[in-house]
């Protein structure tokens, strides 16, 4: 082998179907947990969706990384889970990831003090 991978996550996945589009098959992935997916997988814990990498993964700010990802990673290969996860911040209700809907948030939430 030429090359060695370093886990079956989005980024190790991604680099091996790289590397098998442009010919080169000297390469092995080794991955440590039962399954690949890395930070970008769930698990079913009491029949509902356990998140690994902490709720989310993909970046919803830059839709190139995720037309990137899912050009190695078909549809029909997901696992898919229904979900509607919301956060409440000082009684404002915004839905999850976050960061992703801050834009729902109350002005007074979304502004703070510079110490100083």
């Amino acid at each position: 082998m030429k090359y060695l991978i370093l886990g079956a996550g989005p980024a190790g996945l991604s680099l091996a179907n790289k590397f098998k589009q442009n010919g080169i098959t000297d390469f092995l992935v080794l991955e440590k947990e039962k399954t690949a997916g890395g930070l970008c997988r769930s698990e079913e814990v009491g029949g509902a969706p356990f998140d690994i990498g902490g709720g989310h993964f993909l970046d919803v700010r830059r839709p190139e990384v995720n037309r990137f990802l899912f050009q190695f990673m078909p549809e029909e290969e997901w696992n898919k889970y229904e979900r509607d996860s919301r956060i409440v911040v000082n009684g404002s209700t915004v839905n999850h990831p976050i960061e992703a809907n801050i834009w729902q948030m109350g002005i007074e939430d979304l502004a703070f003090r510079v110490a100083g």
